[in-house]
This record gives structure tokens, sequence and C-alpha cells, in this order.
């Protein structure tokens, strides 16, 4: 058991287990400065420094180079100060991060909750800071700074070189002139409150700047590193009043700032009063301007065209997503020099012209005359990006205003006017004049993040789960799908979730099993503060519903199964496994490209078994509707494949597959005593009758099964299955009431 310091008063209620308490503030810098030093010094990696209530007054920053380390402020409130408000308008800008800053975090793993920072140059550093004789970022990333305040001055600056990302999350930011920099670190800005209430009274500058930058790594410090930006996500922010958004920066030569993301953010840019400052302009330049809610700012590249384009700086592969720009001056999305980008799905609204600079452009990209008000411009240079489904509303001037080249865009509007001065753009024209049956929307859960349909419709929650196919885009199947989960909409509440690894879910790498994918469904649950829904799938999705009614029945309201979950027969079997592998590696129905990412989304569900499988005293109440089909559910899917005609085709068809499958069948289809064998092999092993008997064990008298004969079509087994599922649901809400 660790000690407190001596002259700290520890709480009552809290443990003293490897936490160091800081004396309560005096006011006075020294001794203030002095309590929170010695607790760093005694505070042992993976240990918390918990400060007391009130205000310190911490004067030139403090670094912090322990590992794991938690900061925590008192419930009752606990402020960081850099210096008093009257000092710190004394000081010029080049002596305030001296004399009045705020914590420089160095160690990588660091944790900050419920501290106010204020009247500091920055609050939080993390990683390299502005020192020459530092010799290298020594952060790994990995911080989490949340549940903060940061009031006046600068708010928190990344600057390093790592690959796990700092987590920036449910922090408020008032009052700053930049509120988050990122320098070369990879960070996720997620879920923050950023305001400006007194623009005019933001210290430092007189005016607030970017409230979210991304920048190359800094070189002015002299330690060679990349000069490289990139993996930052900046998602679900609401931002208001700064003089700038978001902004994506490449301010010299042999950078870049790539794959980078900022969506779901609600933003709505503001007037700025710029002051007598001489280093932005002259000194009677003090009348108002406006900056843009998104920009991409390619700073080194030629915008007068594309000719240097390989020798300038790239920001490419950036993806702006699902935005909401609410007012401001145009553009409102400003990409400049940019190339290679996503623009897609964003609400713009209420754009107006922009008045005239008074001589200076704070060092920022402008538009000429004509692109005033537009929605979204591209510069001369900013060529091949997609700018796709955005929406635009009361814009005072074009909807896009367009100089680049070779750009796809595709319009929701026929009514949105785009100005196209470039070459080889492409515009597509949508036709909406039939409403959609969905919209394509997305959750972050769990630290991924999912992409579901939304069917609409009120009431009762019905989740539709995903097959083997992501439904949503194949084309052959999407229209029947689709029209038939809309028709449960004009009752229910309606939807579509879309798997990791598949459609534009994140694709993990890992995480294809059931457990972990039934758990992402919970989690796509909780995002939408759903309760408890019913549940259809068919193989395999019924493996995930029965996890989460083994697991977490509370948060069913009831199951439809269309068919048995699916069990695959024992597959560590040598020839089976063969066998499963090279089917999917040579079936016309799976694009070779993918197939061994395919063969490892699936692979992984292969094995499992539900409880009520070898557990005889296993039990699951809960309203349950089958539909049971023999010639499917009697025997392995496996044997309807080794049917001898089905092997011929599948080696007669050496358009489909790679080589490997093919070779394979075209040996097995030549092998008769193999294929019986390997027939026999599967017949041995297969589950389906146990599994029929102990799913009718389990389930009992809560399950209704509607047997159905024979195969069907899809738009056949669609209409017979309807009207038992609308009647099951009609039962099913009567009962959640």
């Amino acid at each position: 058991m660790r000690s407190a310091v001596a002259q700290n008063e520890r709480p009552s209620g809290m443990s003293e287990t490897d936490t160091i308490y800081v004396a309560p503030p005096t006011g006075k810098q020294e001794t203030d400065r002095a309590s929170i030093q010695a607790a760093v010094e005694q505070v042992e990696p993976g240990g918390t420094i918990q400060f007391a209530p009130g205000t310190y007054l911490i004067g030139a920053g403090i670094r912090i180079e322990v590992a794991r380390l938690t900061l925590r402020g008192h419930p009752q409130g606990t402020t960081l100060r850099g210096c008093d408000p009257v000092e710190f308008a004394t000081f010029a800008l080049s002596e305030l991060s001296e004399n009045c800053d705020g914590l420089r975090l160095l160690a990588g793993h660091q944790s900050v909750y419920d501290l106010t920072f204020e009247y500091a140059f920055t609050g939080l550093h993390l990683g390299l800071m502005w020192e020459t004789d530092n010799q290298g970022a020594r952060s790994e990333g990995g911080d989490r700074i949340m549940n903060n305040t940061f009031r006046t001055g600068k708010g928190v600056l990344l600057e390093g070189d790592w690959s796990e990302p700092s987590v920036i999350q449910n922090n408020r930011f008032i009052n700053n002139y930049h509120a988050v920099n990122i320098f070369g670190a990879t960070a996720h800005v997620l879920d923050n409150y950023f305001s400006v209430p007194e623009p005019e009274r933001v210290p430092i500058a007189g005016f607030p700047d970017e409230a979210i930058r991304i920048f190359p790594r800094d070189r002015k410090t002299g330690v060679t590193m990349p000069a490289v930006c990139g993996r930052n996500v900046v998602a679900g922010n609401r931002i208001e009043g700064s003089l700038i958004g978001i902004e994506i920066r490449v301010p010299e030569a042999d950078a870049s700032c790539n794959g980078n993301v900022i969506r779901d953010n609600w933003i709505a840019v503001t007037p700025a009063h710029v002051p007598d400052w001489s280093d932005y302009g002259a000194p009677d330049d003090n009348r108002f301007v406006y900056g843009v809610a998104l920009a991409l700012n390619n700073l080194a590249a030629e915008s007068s065209g594309s000719e240097n384009k390989a020798t300038a700086p790239r920001i490419s592969g950036n993806v702006i997503e699902g935005n909401r720009i609410v007012g401001g001056s145009g553009p409102a999305i400003q990409l400049y020099g940019a190339a290679g980008n996503r623009i897609v799905a964003n609400t713009i609204t209420g754009i107006q012209l922009r008045e005239t600079y008074p001589g200076h452009t704070l060092g920022f990209p402008t538009p000429g005359t004509d692109a005033n008000g537009s929605g979204i411009w591209l510069s001369p240079g900013s060529n091949g990006n997609e700018i796709e489904n955005n929406s635009f509303k009361d814009i005072a001037s074009n909807a896009l205003f367009m100089e680049g080249d070779n750009n796809l865009v595709q319009v929701k509007n026929p009514a949105d006017s785009i100005r196209d001065l470039g070459t080889g753009n492409k515009v597509i024209i949508k036709n909406d004049s039939v409403d959609p049956l969905y919209e394509s929307k997305f959750v972050e859960t769990r630290g991924i993040r999912l992409q579901y349909m939304d069917f609409g419709g009120e009431g009762l929650p019905v989740i539709f789960l995903q097959d083997y196919h992501d439904y949503f885009s194949i084309d052959e199947e999407e229209a029947q799908h689709s029209a038939w989960l809309a028709r449960f909409a004009d009752e229910y509440r309606v939807l579509a979730p879309v798997r990791r690894g598949w459609g534009e879910s994140d694709d993990t790498g890992y995480g294809y099993d059931v457990a972990t994918q039934a758990e992402d469904l919970l989690g796509l649950m909780d995002a939408l503060e759903i309760e408890r829904a019913v549940m259809v799938g068919r193989i395999p999705a019924n493996q995930d519903m029965t996890w989460i009614a083994e697991h977490h029945p509370e948060r069913v309201a009831g199951l439809i199964y269309v068919g048995n979950p699916r069990i695959s027969t024992f597959s560590k079997n040598p020839d089976i496994m063969a066998f499963n592998e090279n089917y999917v590696r040579g079936v016309c129905d799976v694009d070779t490209d993918e197939a061994e990412k395919w063969e490892k989304r699936t692979g992984a569900r292969q094995d499992w078994r539900p409880h009520f499988f070898s557990d005889p005293e296993a039990r699951i109440n809960i309203s349950t509707l089958r539909f049971y089909d023999p010639v499917w559910e009697e025997k392995d899917l496996s044997l309807w494949r080794l049917e001898p005609e089905r092997i011929k085709k599948l080696a007669l068809s050496n358009n489909c597959g790679d080589e490997q499958a093919q070779q394979y069948f075209k040996e097995l289809a030549l092998d008769e005593n193999r294929l019986k064998n390997l027939r026999q092999t599967f017949l041995e092993t297969d589950p389906s009758q146990k599994l029929n008997e102990t799913i009718e064990r389990a389930f009992g008298s809560s399950m209704k099964t509607v047997v159905e004969e024979g195969l069907k079509g899809a738009d056949e087994m669609y209409d017979s299955q309807f009207p038992y599922m609308i009647k099951f649901l009609q039962r099913i809400e009567q009962k959640e009431k």
C-alpha cells in the first residue's frame, strides 16, 4: 500500500492504494506547483493522482513522464490555472508557454478526467513538446482525455508519431483560440462540445481560430520525423462559434495528411472580430471576417492548376461524411488542392455570402468572388474527389462550385446548382422521384463503426439480422429483400444491421465469431437506445439470436427463426476443412478476390454450438416463431453441395474460383470413391438431427413451428412467411405493452 503525501488530505471513502493525493490549493503559484510536482515524483506507473477541490496555480508547464498514469479532478470541482487572468493578459505570445501553461504528458497511456484547465497557453500537451533538446516523441499514444473543461487559452495539443490513438472525448471547450491541435499524432476526437460565446474575449489572439485542426508533424523543433498525419477520427462533436470548425492542413512540401475521417459533427461557424494584430494585417484591419465549417487545405499545392501535383503535398483519402453544417458564410466545405477524398451525405443549410476580407486572409485560402456563398468549393488542383448525396438548403450561391478536374459528383436534388469550371468532371443526377425504402446510417459502438439500414416505422423494434450475404450490396438480391423488410415498417420500427467486415461497417480483421458479433448487435441496440427487440434471421443470423437469447434474454422481446441455427459438421476433420475451403474459393457467387476474406469472416462461426445442444437442462423461455423446411434442416447443407452433379458443375466452371479450387473440384469429380468417402464423412458427423431435437426441447411450448415443404424462391418464401410473422409480432406487441 502506498502512503499519501504527508501534507496532503485524502478525501473520506477513497482508497489510498496506488493513489497520491495532492494537497488542497493555496492560491499561491509556488506552493501549488510544488504540491503537484511532489505527487508526480511519488506516483508509480499505473497509479493515480487525485486532486483536491479548488483552483491550483501552475505557472510554467509541468512535465509528467509516468506511464499509465491517471489524473482525476475532485467531484466538487478542480481547476488547474496557468496563471492569474491579469498576468495572463500581460504576457507576450512568446512568453506564455514559459509563464502560464498546463500539464505536459510525455509517457503515453495517461488519462485525465474531471479537471478544468484555464488561462493556460495550452491546457494539455500530449507527446513531444516545443523543446528543441528533446530528441524524439516518447509518447506511445493511447491517452484518455475525458470529461474535462478547457476554458480560455488553447485546449489540447497532441504532437508526435504514434499509432495507437489517444481519445479526446466528452470534454467542453469554451472560448479557446485553438481547442484541439493534432500535429502528426493519431487521435479520436469524439462527442466534445466546442463553444465561443464571446469571440472578441478569446485570449492570445482576440478571436477564435480552428476548433479542431489536424497538421503534419511540426518541424520547428528540429527533430527529424515524417511530416505526415492520418488515421484520425473526428466524430459526434458539436462546434459553434469558431472561425473555422475543422481543418486538415498541409503547410509545406513533402508532407501529407491522408486517411482521416470526419463524420457526424454539428458545426455552426460564426463571424470573428480581428483585433489590431500586426502579424495578420494592417493595424486598422479590424472588420469582421468569416471562416468555413470544414476545410481540407493543401497550402503548398499549385492552386492555379494540377501540373505540379506530383510534387505537391497530398491531402488524400480523407472522408467527410454525415456532418450537419448549420449557418455561416460560403463555402461551407472547402477543398483546396486536395485530391481523392470523399465528401458524402453531409447536410448544409443557411450559407450566406461572405464579406470581403479587409486586406488580409489570416493565412487562410479563400475562393474567388464567384465561389463565394457556395456549399462546397473545389479549388483548381482538387482532383479525383467523390462528392455524393449531400443535401443543400438556403445556399446563397451554388451548391457546388468546382474548379478541379476529374471529380465524380452525385446530386440528390436536380435543383441543386453546380458550377463546373474544371475538365473531366462527371455529374450524375439521382432520380429521387421514388422515396428510398431505407436510409443507410452508422453508429459507434464497442470501438467500431457499424452500418445499419433504417427502414423507419414506429413502435415495436424489429431487427433483421444479416445472413452470410450483405443484402444491401448485392444488386440481384437487394430489391426483393429490402422491399420485404419495408413491408414491416408500416407497423413496426425496422432495422437491418450490417456485420463488421461487411458493407461499410468497420473491417477489424478479427471478431467474426458468434459471441463478438452478437455483442456488436447489443452495442448497436444500446447506441440506438433500444432496450428490447424482436430478432429475425436465417442462417447464420439465428446463431447470433440464439447467443443473445441464452446470455441476455432480457434484451429479446421475441425470436423469429427462418430455419434452425446453423451448426456445421465437425470442421477440424482435414477432408471436411479442405472441401469447405475450396467450396468458398470455387463458387461463382463469391468474388475470387474476396474468397479468402469471405472464408475468414464465416469460418470463425463454424465451431459454434448453443448451450442447449450439449446441456439437457438448458431452456429458453422466449416467445419464438420458427419456419422449418425438412429439405434444408434434416441434413447438413454440405451434403447438397456434394451431389455429383453439383461437383461436376463446379469442375467445369473455369470462370469461377481460383486455380486451387478449380483443380480441387476437377480431381474430386473424377474420383468417385473419394467423393463417396467424403460424403460418408459428412453423414457420420452431421449434427442436424441432434440440433432439431435439442432446439425443440430447449424452447418447448415457447416455440411455434411452421413447416414449409420444399425449396422456394425468395419471393414465394417472403409471401408465405409474411402473414405468420405479422400475427406473431402483433402478439409480442401486446405483451410488451
